[in-house]
């Protein structure tokens, strides 16, 4: 049971760090940025929107590894909560960029983060 959970986390996180180098290489390279637009024409043509939008699913899908490693029991709870800590819930472009691409994460992980942001303006108005 361990080594399947193991590999399971493994091949995971192998698949994000996929994930993430595609969308860190429009950060830091502009002509590559140009490149993605284009490939991904439903993205926003205006590169600091198509870079921050890039940016900030690169934090998204961080989170959603977090709570990959928590479903698995790799992690409890408070080590979720840590590890979400730079996920921009309490940003208002957070927020909206969750609005617009959270159909593109697992429904545990929507509903995880979803939750968080109505604690969060329950507790503190989202501020």
């Amino acid at each position: 049971m361990l080594n399947t959970q193991a590999l399971e986390i493994a091949a995971c996180q192998s698949l994000n760090s996929n994930i993430e180098e595609i969308n860190a290489l429009s950060l830091g390279n502009t002509e590559a940025a140009g490149t993605l637009i284009k490939i991904w024409e439903e993205e926003s043509a205006d590169l600091g929107r198509f870079q921050l939008d890039r940016a900030l699913f690169i934090l998204f899908r961080h989170g959603d590894f977090a709570y990959f490693m928590y479903e698995r029991g790799a992690i409890d709870e408070s080590r979720l909560r840590s590890a979400l800590a730079p996920v921009p819930v309490r940003s208002t472009v957070g927020r909206e960029f969750w609005q617009n691409a959270k159909g593109y994460f697992t429904d545990g992980y929507r509903d995880y983060i979803d939750r968080r942001i109505l604690e969060l303006e329950a507790n503190d108005g989202g501020q």
